[in-house]
């Protein structure tokens, strides 16, 4: 990281990005490095900002009512800004919490070309980006793959997506050379639609995105051109996650192998019930008996044709 002046922006600071970044620098210290300068962006914590009350009374998108539960945690999605302000600062690292994926994308661009706050197509086109990067692999053809149907090479050796990006808000997506997986215009395809729910307003804090006139070219094997997308200005509101004491689910298995395995399994099951009730307890109780073959030794494979 020092010697090359690499940035890291990471969303790994979870509920607490101040113990990250002094854990990163304990590391360091135990390898003998001296330390990172970091970054860290609070202020999602909407608790510091907003009685439990008010947070609870407010809508949800799933239409649920949570009043009268008992709060635990209530965090904002922040957008690109405030990383590309963080990387202003000339830090090693910017660490954050609750973020959109594609703020880690978006935001070293809005720092590296000097993108206004408002060209909201350039920043339309650096959200999609980051949406494509958002889950590794997925575009590069890994959790893509279904055999006989979109069949995908090397898979054990698959590799990582890479952006190759232009001022102009255009990008390549592609993978390091002599890696499996591939990138085509259907993985792309594929990642570009995960959890879009409306194609021409696909909304994070920075901008409202629009797909809807984007352009996916095939420049040579395993690259792909992305273009034509726009935006419009972000949104008056920010979806926040709000998480309250919904109970608990506990699970346990058990093993059973030989002779009349599926009858003792039955009875391990119907035991554990009997017992649980005995107990008090009135909850949801459910039972799966899995796998004819999975406890023997060699798997179902030895099975097989």
């Amino acid at each position: 990281i020092k010697t090359h002046n690499i940035k890291i922006v990471s969303n790994m600071g979870a509920a607490n990005p101040v113990a990250a970044a002094r854990h990163v620098n304990r590391l360091a210290a135990e390898l003998d490095l001296p330390p990172f300068k970091i970054a860290v962006l609070q202020g999602d914590d909407l608790s510091a900002y907003l009685d439990e009350q008010t947070i609870l009374q407010a809508p949800t998108m799933e239409g649920n009512r949570l009043s009268g539960r008992e709060l635990k945690a209530a965090n904002v999605y922040l957008g690109g800004d405030a990383v590309a302000k963080a990387l202003a600062n000339d830090v090693d690292m910017v660490l954050v919490g609750r973020t959109t994926d594609s703020a880690l994308v978006l935001g070293p661009l809005l720092h590296e070309f000097g993108w206004r706050e408002d060209d909201w197509d350039r920043l339309a086109a650096g959200t999609i980006c980051g949406h494509l990067l958002e889950c590794g692999a997925q575009v590069t053809g890994a959790y893509f793959a279904d055999p006989g149907f979109k069949d995908v090479p090397a898979l054990a050796d698959v590799g990582f997506p890479v952006a190759e990006i232009s001022d102009s808000g255009t990008f390549v997506i592609t993978k390091p050379n002599h890696t499996g997986g591939c990138v085509t215009t259907a993985t792309v395809t594929e990642q570009l639609l995960y959890e879009m729910h409306d194609p021409s307003c696909y909304i994070v804090p920075d901008v409202c995105a629009d797909v809807t006139g984007l352009h996916l070219t095939e420049e040579s094997e395993n690259r792909i051109r992305i273009e034509g997308i726009k935006g419009t200005p972000r949104p008056v509101e920010l979806k926040a996650t709000v998480c309250v004491d919904g109970g608990f689910m506990a699970e346990t298995e058990l093993s059973y192998a030989g002779l009349n395995s599926l009858e003792r399994a039955k009875l391990a099951g119907d035991v554990v019930i009997e017992r649980m009730k005995t107990s008090g307890f009135n909850g949801d109780i459910r039972r799966d008996i899995i796998g004819a073959y999975s406890v023997l030794d060699g798997g179902s494979d030895q099975f097989s044709a």
